[in-house]
């Protein structure tokens, strides 16, 4: 099985994306350091300490080591999707379950060009995250024309 990797800037939108949390976490957190009275202020800084710092980690290391990890495979007959830094996922979906099938973009993702490729299923929603652009509208269509091959073979079938 060849499984694919992810461009690498897509760990430069992981990061961009978590830097905007943290610094609005951060920005919630200074602004009530200075309305806490100064009793309090201990309760206060402990957890939202140690809350910046697992943020600090989460956004610094955490896309680096998630773009080596994420991969995914796709062929005839099933979608593969394995990712996940602390909690490992391993996902597979068969061609014949999925009812629907898109791509999604967010204000960040259109400025580097890269899609989400959203695949749902009776049970589930899987995505296959961060794809450029042109290879994530192929995808969708090749899965597309294999379902509708699919459909198309079984409705002879289906009418007898």
């Amino acid at each position: 099985m060849g499984f694919k990797k992810l461009e690498n800037k897509v760990s430069y939108y992981w990061f961009i994306k978590r830097l905007i949390f943290l610094l609005i976490v951060l920005i919630a957190y200074l602004i009530a350091l200075n309305y806490i009275p100064n009793d309090y202020l201990l309760l206060l800084m402990v957890p939202g300490g140690l809350l910046l710092l697992i943020l600090f980690i989460y956004t610094f290391f955490f896309p680096f080591i998630q773009i080596k990890v994420y991969k995914y495979f796709i062929d005839d007959e099933k979608i593969v999707v394995n990712y996940g830094v602390l909690f490992r996922h391993y996902t597979i979906i068969p061609i014949l379950q999925i009812q629907d099938i898109g791509s999604f973009q967010g204000p960040i993702q259109i400025g580097l060009k890269i899609s989400n490729i959203i695949i749902t299923t009776a049970g589930s929603a899987e995505t296959i995250k961060c794809i450029n652009n042109k290879l994530a509208k192929e995808i969708v269509e090749d899965i597309q024309n294999k379902i509708n091959k699919r459909l198309q073979k079984e409705e002879p079938n289906a009418l007898s």
